[in-house]
This record gives C-alpha cells, sequence and structure tokens, in this order.
C-alpha cells in the first residue's frame, strides 16, 4: 500500500481481529520510537484498544498480558539476546512488522557484533589472525594498518573456525559491555560457525550470514 494508504489501521485491524477470533495476544513492532507513538495515536483515533512499552520497560502492560489490547512496541524489544518476552516466557499469537524493510534491518543489526578500534579487541583480534590475513590480501592489511578507510578485509571461515577458543576468550571480557556484547552474546555464542568476521581501518564487524530467529521464542513460536 502506498504511503498515507491506511497501512496502520489495517494492521491493527488484523491484530485486534486475531485476539478476538484466538483469544491470545498480539504484538505490533516497529523500527524506531516516532513510528510507535504514531501507531498509538492512530489507535486511539480509531478506539482500538492498545498499550504500548518503551525501551527501558521490563513490566509487561497488564491489558497485553489479559489479552485485552494490542501491545505496541520496537522490533529491538523482542529481538536482542536479553529479551524479555522469554524471559517472562510470554506467548504471543499475532505478530505484525509496520516497515518491514527497516524491521529487518533492525533486528539484523542486533545479531551483529561491532567493535571500535578505541577498545582493546580489535587490535587483539587483527594480531590473532595477522599470519592468515597477510597470506590472503598483505596490500589489503597494510592498508587497515596505515588507516586508509578504502580497505576492508573479510576473514577466511576455515580461520574463523579454527580459533573460536582464542576469539571467545577475547570477547568474553566485554559480555556485560551494553554497547558490544550484552544484548547480543546470547545470540552469537551459539551460533558461532555461522557468523562472518570483517576488518577496516576503524572497526571489527562480526556478522551473521542468516539471523537464526528460532533463538527468539516468542516469534518462533508465534
Amino acid at each position: 500500500m502506498n504511503t498515507g494508504a491506511g497501512k496502520t489501521l489495517v494492521g491493527l485491524l488484523m491484530l485486534h481481529s486475531k485476539m478476538i477470533e484466538t483469544r491470545e495476544r498480539s504484538l505490533y513492532l516497529c523500527p524506531d520510537k516516532q513510528l510507535v507513538s504514531q501507531v498509538i495515536e492512530q489507535s486511539r483515533h480509531y478506539n482500538i484498544p492498545t498499550c504500548f512499552m518503551a525501551d527501558g520497560d521490563s513490566d509487561f502492560p497488564e491489558d497485553f498480558l489479559n489479552k485485552k489490547s494490542i501491545l505496541i512496541t520496537t522490533v529491538q524489544k523482542l529481538f536482542n539476546g536479553k529479551n524479555i518476552f522469554d524471559k517472562d516466557r510470554i506467548a504471543v499469537g499475532s505478530i505484525l512488522f509496520d516497515d518491514a524493510h527497516k524491521c529487518v534491518e533492525k533486528v539484523f543489526d542486533q545479531y551483529t557484533i561491532r567493535i571500535n578500534k578505541n577498545l582493546a579487541a580489535y587490535s587483539e583480534l587483527l594480531t590473532l589472525f595477522e599470519e592468515e590475513i597477510k597470506k590472503q590480501e598483505s596490500g589489503s592489511y597494510e592498508g587497515i594498518l596505515s588507516g586508509v578507510s578504502d580497505y576492508f578485509i573479510k576473514l577466511p571461515f576455515w580461520s574463523w573456525n579454527n580459533k573460536r577458543d582464542e576469539v571467545i576468550n577475547i570477547l568474553k571480557s566485554y559480555i556485560a559491555n551494553p554497547d558490544v556484547l550484552l544484548f547480543k552474546w546470547d545470540l552469537f555464542i551459539n551460533d558461532y560457525s555461522k557468523y562472518e568476521l570483517y576488518f577496516d581501518s576503524y572497526h571489527i564487524e562480526i556478522s551473521p550470514i542468516k539471523c537464526n530467529t528460532k533463538r527468539i521464542q516468542t516469534y518462533y513460536k508465534a
């Protein structure tokens, strides 16, 4: 549907209908807080029962738990390794993604680990894989060391898999860091072989080949 054609209203009506029909909880996910606010405003305009959770909220609204209203929140609230839906074993019948393309980008970001150059792990991982990188792409390696922004390297998968224990040992000190691993560690650690590592002059990115959404039980069972 085109912009302004009523996608939000249609989505709300679908979830409201499913909630009444199945007597199960309904969840409306948005890629950002701005869209959450717009959806809440529309729901009130049309008198559709909704409630919402901010990113810092840890308690679910009673009307959502009692299956009386649709919960509206950001997609990041559900897709993270410490999500309270799975922690509290919240069963949801129907989930709707508003602006699905942006939501997919946000979900992928939630699974992706980024380590800036100013963290010790950057130099530790670069040193760990130095020999293999030089063998594969010596020119790019020198460019990265020189701080040239145009260069990046994808680590060969065999090197990544062969040094799993060493990588885990380097990363584990960041498990409690909310900007690095706190919300991503549980998604990453059991799917290590399904991730890839990239270097450039400013950061390291460890990203999934495919997001394993089975790790998010509330989503997987909806």
